[in-house]
């Protein structure tokens, strides 16, 4: 016996029923000759809106003083032209040298610090640096830290008495 897929069910009804829905939009709403007119409606409806709303915002960035973006696209385009022009009055550049090590996490291991290490270091078998442990605090025990807090909170009060 062979087990139901239940998504290929689901998948079925579902193409089944977009087909119907598809078959009575298409033949009562777009047949009538209201759906045109509506649609025609909604259109010029929508480009009218478009076209306030750009006028609007135009009239904003002229009062906040500000460019608009075909302003901004020509004043960019220019100023291309200008350093095109800048690059061909110029003499052609030099690749520069390495002015600097390349950015590493430790300073000086770069390729020229490790050039001049070995350069200016006499060669010698390598010896192995002692590794040191860090220092570490001691560790206090919970019951230790209670009872100084303890012994601190009732002299407080007593040395105040006393004075």
């Amino acid at each position: 016996m062979k087990m139901l897929d239940p998504l290929q069910v689901l998948r079925r009804g579902l193409d089944g029923f977009e087909a119907r829905v598809n078959a009575i939009t298409s033949r009562q709403m777009m047949a009538s000759p209201g759906f045109a007119q509506k649609l025609d409606l909604l259109a010029t409806v929508s480009i009218g809106l478009h076209h306030v709303c750009e006028s609007l915002r135009a009239d904003l960035y002229a009062r906040l003083d500000l460019p608009s973006r075909s302003e901004l696209r020509d004043l960019a385009a220019a100023v291309r032209r200008v350093e095109d022009k800048l690059e061909e009055l110029l003499p052609p550049r030099e690749p520069a040298a390495a002015a600097h090590p390349p950015r590493t996490r430790r300073p000086g291991s770069g390729a020229a610090a490790a050039a001049a290490k070995t350069a200016a270091a006499p060669t010698k078998a390598p010896t192995e640096a002692p590794i040191k442990a860090p220092i570490k605090a001691p560790i206090r025990a919970p019951a230790v830290k209670a009872r100084a807090k303890r012994s601190r909170a009732t002299a407080r009060p007593a040395a105040r008495a006393g004075a």
